[in-house]
């Protein structure tokens, strides 16, 4: 059985984190800063990506679909946009093939929670007790190998951000 991979991305930051609104439902556009979060995640994907065909997923609020307008554009695909990714609203994964182009999913942090969780196979009722660290722009990686072991290859890495306001460091966590 051949490795399959899927991509996480976490939404750069958005308006609703600096005005100090919920997340969720609530609609609103990246901020200046949000940008240049998208752009770093997007630079980094196609450089480590080489030339590997992907399909491009992303919620449908603005400010996913305005960091999956990033990526769209480094690797010239359109999004799929699906109303089933916005936050708190998982939708099914059934009927997504894995094979072929690598999916890129861009989405939310409790979204992504539970799309880890259930990779994993956590229990039903273990999943509203756990969460994944998700930084804007985060990537995690979830892959299937050749025996059908699912793993977490890569999870919430940012050091694309490295450099940019907001940049959360190893010291700033322990500190």
């Amino acid at each position: 059985m051949p490795q399959r991979t899927v991509i996480l991305i976490r939404h750069a930051q958005s308006e609703h984190h600096v005005l100090g609104l919920s997340g969720g439902w609530t609609d609103t556009p990246l901020t200046n800063l949000g940008h240049s979060q998208a752009q770093a995640v997007a630079n980094r994907l196609r450089a480590e990506l080489k030339g590997i065909p992907i399909r491009l997923f992303s919620s449908d609020l603005l400010r996913t679909q305005d960091t999956a307008g990033h990526i769209s554009a480094a690797f010239g695909v359109e999004p799929i946009l699906d109303w089933r990714l916005r936050e708190f609203n998982n939708g099914e994964a059934a009927n997504l093939t894995l094979e072929g182009p690598v999916p890129i999913v861009v989405t939310h942090g409790g979204t992504l929670d539970t799309m880890t969780a259930r990779w994993l196979h956590f229990a039903e009722e273990k999943v509203s007790h756990i969460g994944f660290a998700t930084h804007v722009t985060g990537i995690t990686v979830l892959q299937k190998d050749e025996l059908g072991h699912r793993r977490v290859e890569r999870a919430n890495d940012i050091s694309h951000l490295a450099g940019l306001e907001g940049h959360v460091g190893l010291g700033s966590l322990l500190g």
